[in-house]
C-alpha cells in the first residue's frame, strides 16, 4: 500500500529439496559477508541463529559453523561438538522455572503458564530437581532503559551507515514509526552515555550469569502470551504502547542477548484454540551441550509436529 522499493539479497541454496535449516535474525543483520557494514550489530545485542524442525538438526548445523574467527570481539565458548554427545545421558539437574516476564513483565497467559509447568513436570519425572526461581537480575528494571539507549544509538547509526552508501540524506518519514522513534533517540543519544549504558549491561550480563552457578537451567515462556492475530500489535506505537508490550510478551529472551548464555526455545505445546507455544531453556556460559541434551530430553518426551496443523505433506 506504501508503494515502497526496498532493496534486498536473498541467497537461495542451489538445492531445491527441503531443509532442515531457516537461517534468520532479530534486526537488519549481523552476517560478516553481506553486512559487514554494519560491525557488531546492535552493540552485540543481536545475532544470526537458526531456526530448525528438530533439536538434532539444531546440533548439526552449530556443528558445522560454531567456533572462533580472527575478526570475533568476543571467542565462542562451544568446544564439545555437540551432536556427538546428544545421546549422553544427562546429569541430575537443577532447574528453574519462571513464567512471568522480566524487568516488571506481567505473570504469563494462564495456557502458557500452564504449558510451560508441564514442562518442568517432565523433567522433574525424569528426576530432575525443579523448583520456582531465576536470577534476581531479570527484576532490575533499569535494564529496559539502558538496552533501549544502546539499541536506539545502532539504529542511528545504521541509519547513517545507509545514507552513506546510497550517497543521499534519508528523512524519518521514509522509515517506518518504530525505527522512526529509535533513531530519533539514538540521534539524542551521547558519546557518554551510550558508554555507560554498554557498562552498565556488561555488569549486569554477569549478574544474570552469576544465579547459574547454583542452577544449571532456567525455564521460562518463549513469550508470556499466546499468539496474537496481525495486526494486533500497532504499526505506530507510542512509548506507552511499546512499554505494554514489553510487559505482555515478557521480555525474557532478550536478557540472553546481553549476557551471551545459551537459550533454545521448543514447543511446548498448543493453547486450546490450537495455537503453538513455545518454551524457553537458558543454560550457564558454554553449556550448548547440556542445553541442547536437555532440549532433547524433552523432544522425545513431547514429541512435537514437523508442520503446522493443515499444512502435512
Amino acid at each position: 500500500a506504501r508503494k515502497r522499493t526496498i532493496p534486498i539479497r536473498v541467497y537461495l541454496p542451489e538445492s531445491k529439496a527441503p531443509a532442515p535449516v531457516v537461517l534468520f535474525s532479530h534486526g537488519l543483520g549481523g552476517a560478516r559477508t553481506n553486512n559487514r557494514y554494519l560491525g557488531e550489530h546492535w552493540a552485540g545485542l543481536s545475532t544470526d541463529g537458526f531456526l530448525t524442525a528438530t533439536v538434532r538438526d539444531t546440533a548439526a548445523i552449530f556443528d558445522a559453523v560454531a567456533g572462533p574467527h580472527p575478526s570475533d570481539p568476543c571467542q565462542s565458548a562451544i568446544t564439545d561438538r555437540l551432536l556427538e554427545r546428544l545421546e549422553i545421558p544427562l546429569p541430575r539437574l537443577r532447574i528453574g522455572v519462571r513464567t512471568h516476564g522480566a524487568c516488571g513483565g506481567d505473570p504469563a497467559h494462564p495456557e502458557v503458564d500452564a504449558l510451560v509447568r508441564r514442562v518442568a513436570a517432565t523433567f522433574a519425572a525424569a528426576g530432575h530437581h525443579v523448583e520456582d526461581g531465576s536470577p534476581p537480575a531479570l527484576d532490575e528494571d533499569e535494564a529496559i532503559a539502558h538496552q533501549g539507549i544502546a539499541v536506539s544509538g545502532c539504529v542511528a547509526a545504521e541509519l547513517a551507515q545507509w545514507e552513506r552508501r546510497l550517497g543521499r540524506p534519508i528523512a524519518v518519514e521514509e522509515i517506518e514509526p518504530r525505527n522512526r522513534t529509535s533513531v530519533t533517540a539514538g540521534r539524542a543519544v551521547t558519546g557518554v552515555q551510550f558508554l555507560e549504558a554498554r557498562e552498565w549491561l556488561f555488569a549486569w550480563s554477569r549478574r544474570l550469569a552469576s544465579w547459574f552457578d547454583t542452577f544449571d537451567v532456567l525455564i521460562t515462556p518463549a513469550v508470556a502470551q499466546p499468539p496474537m492475530p496481525i495486526g494486533a500489535l500497532p504499526f505506530a506505537p507510542t512509548p506507552a504502547d511499546m512499554a505494554a508490550m514489553r510487559r505482555s510478551l515478557g521480555w525474557l529472551l532478550g536478557p540472553w542477548n546481553v549476557s551471551g548464555q545459551p537459550a533454545i526455545s521448543v514447543p511446548a505445546g498448543t493453547t486450546r484454540d490450537g495455537l503453538p507455544v513455545g518454551v524457553q531453556l537458558v543454560g550457564r556460559w558454554g553449556a550448548e551441550s547440556l542445553l541442547v541434551r536437555a532440549a532433547r530430553v524433552l523432544e522425545v518426551a513431547q514429541p512435537w509436529s514437523r508442520t503446522a496443523p493443515g499444512y502435512e505433506v
